[in-house]
């Protein structure tokens, strides 16, 4: 059997696989969350098409990111898109109340430079402030609401 072409170390693919794998502890936590064996993860140049979505979700990397190929460029809201970045989000709540909260110190609030995806949703029930407005990135644009 051949082996496969190596995928370029530049090819966005690989760079968004390598910041999920990362984000996620590396191979061996992966593999037990994908119930596979870390050998397979290991094998991996880029996320595999069929294992996209769970990477995403466990991950917050897209899977427009992760491949591009399969789900297309990352579709981009209407006005400007960016990320915001965790002291404007917070500068309201305020930090030290959002550490709090959280159970976690002020300085690793302070050392994020974005929202962690795994934190979102809690964040958003804390703070009132909408997961859309906390990573566009992964849930997109504020819905528009229907006026009744």
């Amino acid at each position: 059997m051949a082996k496969p072409t190596p995928i370029p170390d530049d090819d966005p693919r690989v760079k968004a696989w390598r910041k999920a794998h990362k984000f996620l502890g590396g191979a061996r936590p992966l593999a037990r969350y994908l119930g596979i064996s870390p050998a397979a993860v290991q094998q991996w140049q880029i996320c595999p098409a069929d294992r996209v979505v769970e990477v995403e979700r466990l991950s917050g990397v897209s899977r427009h990111r992760l491949r591009p190929d399969v789900f297309g460029e990352t579709p981009t809201p209407s006005g400007e898109k960016r990320d915001i970045n965790v002291d404007e989000a917070l500068a309201e709540f305020g930090k030290i109340k959002l550490a709090e909260a959280l159970g976690l110190p002020v300085e690793e609030i302070e050392a994020w430079p974005n929202i962690p995806p795994h934190l979102v949703l809690k964040i958003e029930q804390v703070t009132g402030l909408s997961r859309h407005v906390l990573r566009s990135d992964i849930f997109g644009k504020e819905p528009e609401r229907e006026v009744a």
